[in-house]
């Protein structure tokens, strides 16, 4: 009886231990590709959007609209960023030490 219930704690950790690495390694990859890709990208277009309304090809809407959705993509970055460090933290209190990655 106290072997099943050592194999079972025992089975419950190493889920927990991969899961929470899954989880961490999933949300660093997100992480930078908000950083490579996304922000990156959103910053151009909403400058290119103020250089447009300065020059008179496009219209208030359209430079508020890029504006918005360079808020919008932060917002989900730093979201990214949480999610990836609770998963971390998980992964760091189901090991029972610090980590860097």
């Amino acid at each position: 009886m106290l072997e099943s219930e050592y194999e079972a704690k025992e089975n419950m950790v190493l889920f927990d231990i991969r899961d929470s690495f899954a989880r961490a390694e999933a949300g660093k990859k997100i992480v930078a590709l908000y950083e490579t890709s996304f922000l990156p990208q959103a910053d151009e277009t909403a400058k290119a959007a103020i250089k447009s309304y300065e020059s008179g090809k496009s219209d208030f809407l359209t430079l508020l609209d890029s504006q918005r959705m360079l808020i919008d993509f932060k917002l989900d970055h730093y979201k990214a960023i949480m999610e990836f460090r609770v998963a971390l933290a998980d992964l760091e209190r189901a090991i029972g030490t610090d980590m860097d990655f």
